[in-house]
């Protein structure tokens, strides 16, 4: 995957972010996962080799979160836990950086 617009948090094995331009290699079969750091909207380009999970991208945009779990399935991909989340910065933040 590569990081067109935006910066991200990728877990593969380890966690570590990834800003724009960055490219990031998955294995295959390597539990994954990624959260745009940013408000704004953010882009990935990816690619799978083999291939054969096209498919399964344009319909996740049309499922309703309670559905991903069975899509995931029919296309040979397993969700494991909870999507990853961006933690808002507490109201004490930067007293607590003193």
């Amino acid at each position: 995957m590569k990081s067109l617009k935006a910066d991200f948090a990728f877990t593969a094995r380890e966690e570590f972010e990834a800003g724009p331009g960055t490219s990031v290699v998955v294995p295959r079969n390597t539990v994954h996962g990624w959260v745009n750091l940013g408000p704004g909207r953010a882009r990935l380009l990816g690619t799978f080799v083999p291939g054969g999970i096209d498919e399964f991208f344009p319909l996740i945009g049309q499922t309703p979160p309670e559905g991903w779990t069975e899509l995931a399935r029919q296309h040979d991909t397993w969700i494991v836990g909870a999507p990853l989340s961006v933690q808002a910065p507490s109201a004490n933040a930067a007293a607590d950086l003193h």
